[in-house]
């Protein structure tokens, strides 16, 4: 049987988190939504996603520290990561790459076919993603 890639989605917008889950499971990944910092930490120990999806302004924990938190913890660190924040700034944009994300995406630009190509586009060119689909 075919797994279907996990995608942790980090975003406290009820309604725009719905229509990501549901852009992703359109195409083919299994998705779960933490709509605060506290609860994406606490998925990303309860089950390893191939890749996250990750707002930058939260409740508890901004996506800043769990940024930095995952590529600090050596099992965390290999999951690729996409940004998607209403902060526009290039000093928040160069803070986001430098701490590690992927990809960085601003939302107000944002279309949900253009977020799945970027996303799957790294989750395919992570080694965490390959071995995933190596493995399926």
């Amino acid at each position: 049987m075919i797994k279907k890639p996990y995608l942790l989605i980090v975003e406290d917008d009820p309604i725009l988190g719905t229509a990501m889950r549901d852009k992703f499971v359109s195409v083919g990944f299994r998705v779960k939504i933490a709509s605060d910092g506290d609860l994406a930490i606490k998925e990303l120990g309860n089950q390893l996603p191939q890749v996250v999806l990750l707002d930058i302004l939260l409740p508890h924990k901004n996506g800043f520290d769990i940024l930095s938190e995952m590529k600090s913890d050596p099992v965390w660190r290999h999951v690729p990561v996409v940004i998607a924040s209403n902060l526009e700034s290039d000093k928040d944009i160069d803070h986001g790459y430098a701490l590690g994300a992927g990809e960085y995406i601003v939302k107000s630009n944002l279309s949900l076919s253009e977020l799945v190509h970027k996303v799957t586009f790294l989750m395919n060119m992570s080694k965490h993603g390959r071995d995933f689909l190596a493995q399926n």
